[in-house]
């Protein structure tokens, strides 16, 4: 799952990310999700429309954020389904 962090670009190369900071978030989808065929692991957002700014979530950091190049499992934030 792909999240697409609402923050300014000001802000994401100028400021320094530290615990208990947060960001809107609204979960990536691929638009293929509207076909039954396609779909896959997906987060359950319990019918929300993720592309309304109003329903836009917070994450807050709980720590340090560390940062590298090896490609790593990527765990969503919230309830997954699977077909």
């Amino acid at each position: 799952m792909i999240y697409e962090v609402a923050m300014p670009f000001k802000h994401c190369t100028k400021r320094k990310i530290k615990e208990g900071d947060h960001v809107g978030f609204t979960p990536g989808y691929e638009e293929g999700f509207n076909d039954p065929n396609e779909k896959g692991v997906f987060l359950c957002w319990k019918g929300a429309n993720p592309d309304e700014s109003s329903l836009l979530g917070k994450l807050t950091f709980g720590g340090p954020l560390a940062v590298n190049s090896i490609p790593q499992t990527v765990y969503p934030l919230g309830a997954t389904e699977s077909q």
